[in-house]
């Protein structure tokens, strides 16, 4: 009976003991389910979070994606635009040295223009004084050549008078000698000498104007045209040569 008290005894403590086991068995599965339920509640959580992480960065990276599409588009536009403008900045350079060139010419053509208008202007000062001064020379030669000849003129007047006009001892013996009939032919002869001075005066003249004008135009030949040595001496020095024969 005794034996029988203690088996009882150990087998309900093994029974308690198992109990306890058991119960402590639900506890770890009540305590394991509740785990994995918070785990699975912060794993879908997490995977929730993710994906409306990822949808976010998705559509980040689209609009980044289609940002960088445009601006590459903007940068292949920049380019092309530099490229043209690079062209273009050597057309306009191109063009900018050709019109330099061309305002060069102009201004070297306008220095020189105006360096010859001056030379012209001092040329024609030049010409003008020269001539003024052939004028002058030309003038006082005729004057003095004119004065020379009209007293040469006055002279040789002076001597036909002297000749016709004037009568001779011999003449004025014979006028006395011959009276009244000598006064008639003395009054025939003085028209007659009268006549013959007037055309010895008109041929004297003449004469004497003809040797004025050849005077005058030697004077103009040596003043005024040039000599065959003059003209030769410009053909050899060219324009040196027209400013001497000018001054000349």
């Amino acid at each position: 009976r005794g034996r029988g008290r203690e088996r009882g005894e150990i087998l309900s403590q093994g029974r308690r003991e198992e109990t306890g086991r058991e119960r402590e068995r639900e506890r770890e599965e009540r305590r394991k389910e509740e785990v994995e339920r918070e785990v699975q509640t912060q794993t879908e959580k997490l995977k929730a979070e993710y994906d409306e992480k990822e949808k976010g960065l998705t559509t980040s990276l689209s609009a980044v994606q289609s940002d960088l599409a445009k601006k590459e588009e903007e940068i292949a536009e920049l380019r092309s635009a530099l490229s043209s403008l690079t062209s273009k900045e050597g057309e306009w350079r191109e063009e900018m040295d050709r019109k330099e060139r061309e305002w060069e010419k102009r201004e070297r053509k306008m220095e020189e223009d105006t360096r010859r208008q001056a030379e012209n202007e001092r040329k024609e000062r030049e010409s003008a004084v020269s001539k003024m001064e052939v004028k002058e020379k030309v003038e006082k030669a005729r004057r003095e050549e004119k004065e020379k000849y009209e007293k040469k003129f006055v002279l040789a007047v002076a001597e036909v008078e002297a000749t016709y006009l004037y009568p001779t001892p011999t003449e004025i013996g014979g006028e006395g000698e011959s009276g009244g009939g000598g006064e008639r032919e003395s009054a025939v002869s003085k028209m007659e000498v009268k006549e013959k001075v007037e055309k010895a005066r008109r041929e004297e003249k003449e004469k004497y104007e003809k040797k004025l004008v050849l005077a005058v135009a030697e004077v103009e030949a040596t003043y005024l045209y040039p000599t065959p040595t003059e003209i030769g001496g410009e053909g050899e020095s060219g324009g040196g040569g027209e400013r001497e024969s000018a001054v000349s």
